[in-house]
């Protein structure tokens, strides 16, 4: 009685032992399956195709190569050429010109290879705008009055803004009409 009394207490313990000694024995039998095939992958990798009938598994492409048609002119980098080794800080990265527009502002010139404004040419510095040897504190007033095409409202720049923006329209000549002060015309 003592012995079928141990048994009746401690039956939840022996079955979960003896359903985990049956799980244990599942998992093995599935490993031996899976090394029963270790032999034929072995196979497998020893076999090698000779050069020449590598040639022939070539896949073709399957998409023909065919010729661009987008016109150069329709194609914007979001950088211009030549300013992987320029430091530009993020005023001037949300400011810097993207589009070919050589009739205002900053823009690339691609014979010069430089960037210009007007007939000068124009390096960056971080933010800082340097033109003529001169370096002009790349504020974010200073950078969209040379940007935008559009007059900005008073209150996104400042006096001072203005007055590097007119001593730079005046230096450069960007004022006149093709940047060129013979024509004593103003850009409309």
């Amino acid at each position: 009685q003592e012995q079928e009394f141990i048994k009746k207490i401690n039956k939840p313990v022996t079955s979960a032992i003896q359903n985990v000694e049956g799980k244990i024995e599942n998992v093995l039998n599935q490993n031996q399956n899976l090394m029963d095939l270790v032999p034929v992958v072995r196979q497998f990798a020893d076999i090698s195709i000779p050069e020449s009938e590598e040639e022939m598994l070539q896949l073709p492409s399957s998409t023909p190569f065919r010729p661009r048609f987008i016109e150069d002119s329709t194609i914007v980098d979001p950088v211009s050429p030549n300013t992987r080794n320029i430091i530009i800080g993020e005023i001037g990265q949300k400011f810097l010109p993207r589009l070919k527009d050589d009739k205002f502002g900053l823009y690339y010139d691609k014979k010069r290879k430089s960037f210009m404004i007007g007939n000068l040419p124009t390096t960056f510095e971080n933010d800082d705008i340097i033109i003529n040897k001169k370096s002009y504190e790349g504020t974010q007033g200073l950078w969209r009055l040379l940007s935008y095409k559009d007059d900005p409202n008073d209150n996104l720049y400042t006096d001072e803004d203005l007055k590097n923006y007119t001593e730079i329209l005046w230096k450069s000549d960007s004022i006149y009409k093709n940047n060129d002060p013979a024509t004593k015309k103003p850009k409309s």
